[in-house]
């Protein structure tokens, strides 16, 4: 990554940390990796995929000598790929709780302040913006009546939103 930021391939991120609290089982069951020292260095490793491109290795690799990962493994891969990806679009914190996901902008976000009520507009009554101790986007879920929502895909999407029409290019 240091290579790729000296190239200018990338930009070098900001140092913050991004937390994701969502409604799912992510663990490793027992039954799926036995040895906690395995299962310890796996923990770390899956905390530190960065692109798709690690998350494609790790699974790959978790076929290969622990078989097809369990539901619990999946999600723990597609909230370690979330996180990283929340991150590149300065959003520090992602809450899913009664019904809203609760998504904090990093204080030094790129955000372009101009577009962030047709934003909110385009989530038609959806999504809110307040300001409190930080800025914060809620996105309120369908109660019944509607399609159920994949939680996985929903957030993505709605970071591909921030990252495509809220921040700024650098």
């Amino acid at each position: 990554e240091s290579v790729r930021e000296l190239k200018g391939e990338i930009k070098p991120q900001e140092a913050f940390e991004t937390a994701l609290e969502i409604e799912t089982d992510a663990y490793i069951p027992e039954t799926y990796i036995r040895s906690e020292n395995r299962k310890l260095d796996i923990y770390k490793r899956i905390a530190a995929i960065s692109s798709q491109e690690a998350y494609d290795d790790m699974v790959e690799e978790l076929l290969d000598r622990f078989g097809e990962p369990p539901r619990p493994v999946q999600n723990l891969l597609k909230v370690a790929l979330l996180r990283s990806f929340a991150h590149e679009c300065y959003v520090t914190d992602i809450t899913q709780r009664e019904g809203e996901i609760r998504f904090v902008l990093y204080e030094r976000s790129p955000v372009d302040v101009a577009k962030i009520d047709a934003f909110v507009k385009s989530y038609r009554g959806r999504m809110a913006f307040k300001v409190d101790r930080q800025p914060c986007f809620i996105y309120h879920r369908i109660k019944g009546g509607g399609p159920p929502e994949d939680t996985f895909t929903l957030i993505k999407e709605i970071l591909e939103d921030i990252r495509g029409k809220l921040l700024c290019a650098s």
